[in-house]
């Protein structure tokens, strides 16, 4: 499966993706690192066989997802498997391999979006300060991800987090 040839398996991730997953831009901040922003790809059911199903195909390109279980003390909410693809490498991956196959959709734009990001930073020295552009398509991410436009530019928004004049809760 190493080629992003529509097959099958690869029609029905599609598919499942636009259905139920997701693709973001979060900004991170790591314990004693500087922040970060991350691309973030997550697909997620109650349907544990789904999920191991989009498991075994994305490994089959050699992307290797975070799997995360869900329990829910509440016996009304069914427990959730969640499938992570994270960072920009891997989001790259699997963008290139899945978006010139979707739908003409918000979502397919939104996938174009994050694979312009992860191209973008990707073209760029590791860890190198994030400019304009970057910005740019995280306002992009947000407007298509959001019922609403923000009135507050994204470079705005994360000003504080970049600038180390805002308080932030670090991931250990």
């Amino acid at each position: 499966m190493g080629n992003a040839e529509l097959t099958l398996s690869l029609g029905w991730l599609i598919g499942f993706m636009e259905g139920e997953g997701s693709f973001s831009l979060t900004r991170q901040v790591y314990k004693d690192q500087k922040p970060s922003l991350r691309p973030k790809i997550v697909l997620c059911s109650t349907d544990f066989e789904l999920i191991d199903r989009a498991e075994k195909i994305v490994r089959g390109y050699g992307i290797n997802p975070y799997i995360l279980d869900r329990e829910y003390m509440n016996e009304k909410i069914k427990d959730m498997r969640e499938l992570y693809i994270n960072g920009v490498e891997r989001c790259r991956k699997f963008l290139e391999i899945t978006t010139p196959h979707m739908t003409p959709s918000r979502k397919r734009v939104t996938a174009e979006t994050l694979l312009a990001y992860c191209e973008m930073r990707m073209s760029k020295p590791r860890r190198s300060p994030y400019g304009e552009g970057e910005y740019a398509l995280g306002e992009i991410m947000r407007n298509l991800n959001s019922k609403g436009a923000s009135n507050i530019p994204w470079a705005k928004s994360a000003d504080g987090i970049f600038s180390g004049k805002v308080s932030v809760t670090t991931i250990s």
